[in-house]
């Protein structure tokens, strides 16, 4: 089996963004004080980083050998995490109802789990992935509310385009897995247009952070939830596609790191500022 080298250049891109991110956010770390949450995006980034070295040496090395359950896995799971972990501490001080997120939630997590175990029969790794998956979901669901990073019509729609394109594709993937017309021409498109149009409401609520000087610490926030939602939408259709879509996607995921990037370095600035003030800490 020859190289994919399309793949092997949007690994190597993620890489250079990633690591670039990690230079980035280590000497912000001694300005804050060793923050919790810089710490957390941290070891986020590293274990992406550790993920995509270990699959682009894999890829070089034996191009044709995909371990069920290996160290790319567990990196991907730790990575997960401690995003979630980050969420959970910017917006801990914000209350709010959660029922109904976590119901669903908890059903989209199994559904996946459900899906890719008779997708791929790979038990191990997607019920650990898919917990943790899950846990990520939840948490960016979570600050969306929190934040309202978007209004009731937005949010029925994405619901909406997500049960369409990421519930209905899988099952009309096993019935017509020859026919790639059905997903070129149905699902495809919706998800590149929802994928725009993520892009574009990260890029007004960074713009946002850049003009206004009013209620930085909120639109810093509202920022992270956008940019963490496209992330989540970003790798849900991935998971979905195959070919030149999934490139699409995968360079879509590594488009939006310097999103979550800003919008959390921005966060911790104004954090930062506002408890030498007097404000608490976060």
């Amino acid at each position: 089996m020859e190289i994919d080298w399309f793949d092997l250049f949007s690994t190597l891109l993620q890489i250079a963004v990633v690591a670039f991110a990690v230079i980035k956010i280590v000497p912000q770390m001694r300005r804050s004080g060793k923050s919790v949450i810089l710490v957390f995006l941290l070891y986020a980034f590293i274990c992406l980083l550790l993920s995509d070295i270990y699959w682009i040496s894999l890829s070089v090395v034996h191009p044709d050998e995909r371990l069920p359950f290996s160290i790319s896995d567990v990196a991907d799971i730790g990575e997960q995490l401690m995003l979630a972990s980050a969420l959970g501490v910017i917006f801990r001080g914000i209350k709010c109802r959660k029922r109904l997120e976590l119901i669903l939630t908890i059903v989209a997590s199994i559904g996946l789990i459900v899906l890719w175990v008779v997708w791929t029969d790979e038990w191990i790794k997607n019920i650990l992935g898919g917990i943790s998956y899950g846990y990520l979901m939840f948490m960016v669901v979570l600050s969306d509310k929190k934040t309202n990073a978007f209004n009731r019509i937005e949010a029925i729609i994405v619901w909406c385009v997500s049960f369409v394109c990421l519930v209905l594709s899988y099952p009309l993937r096993w019935e017509l897995a020859d026919d790639l017309l059905i997903p070129a021409i149905f699902f495809y498109p919706l998800m590149l247009i929802l994928t725009v149009w993520f892009f574009y409401k990260s890029i007004v609520a960074v713009r946002v952070l850049t003009k206004h000087r009013e209620n930085r610490m909120e639109n810093a926030r509202r920022a992270i939830a956008v940019s963490t939602s496209a992330l989540i939408w970003i790798r849900c259709s991935a998971y979905v596609s195959d070919g030149i879509p999934f490139t699409v996607f995968d360079f879509a995921n590594t488009l939006i790191i310097p999103f979550i990037l800003f919008s959390v370095l921005y966060h911790e600035r104004v954090r930062r500022e506002e408890a030498s003030k007097g404000g608490a800490a976060v």
